[in-house]
């Protein structure tokens, strides 16, 4: 078989740089700009949520540091504020709503590396969207159907989630035609 010399540079670009971006992918990435109230707002919801873990003494779903799990609450929380922004839809900062979809019946998720979307294995006949960034500014990376992300080349045993690669992700731009 014969591989293209353009594609194999292409690739070792890649490789060099890390993963590939979501500029890579998609060509541009889908902002959301957020207001300073609306990140206070949000980012509250996160600290509650966090808050009520520790108090009912629940376990952190994933490993990590001390301090991980309240920016883990805080930013993922901001994620859903700016997915719902991006759907002109009303944020409801809910709390204690456990395998609820979070916005408009859909499951946010937020990376601070951005390399892809992250499917757990009890998600189910729902679509999962990916966000990264920080305040004021999120970039929606994309979506996937629960069920398409479970392969096991995707699995990844530290965090008992599948990883989509961002070269599997869906564009935001095919979001309407799937609804």
């Amino acid at each position: 078989m014969e591989i293209e010399h353009d594609w194999i540079m292409s690739m070792a670009k890649v490789m060099d740089e890390g993963f590939p971006t979501l500029e890579h992918v998609h060509g541009s990435s889908v902002g959301v700009e957020l207001t300073e109230i609306e990140s206070l707002t949000a980012g509250m919801t996160g600290l509650c949520r966090q808050m009520s873990s520790a108090y009912a003494g629940r376990k952190p779903r994933y490993p990590g540091k001390p301090g991980d799990m309240v920016r883990n609450h805080v930013m993922g929380a901001i994620a859903e504020a700016a997915f719902a922004k991006w759907l002109d839809v009303w944020f409801g900062g809910t709390i204690d709503t456990f395998h609820v979809a979070d916005v408009a019946g859909v499951e946010v998720r937020w990376s601070s590396k951005g390399d892809g979307v992250s499917v757990r294995k009890d998600d189910r006949d729902i679509r999962v969207v990916g966000l990264t960034g920080e305040p004021p500014r999120m970039t929606i990376l994309g979506w996937v159907w629960a069920d398409d992300a479970k392969l096991d080349d995707w699995w990844t045993g530290w965090s008992r989630s599948y990883r989509v690669p961002l070269t599997e992700v869906n564009s935001m731009t095919s979001w309407k035609k799937n609804t």
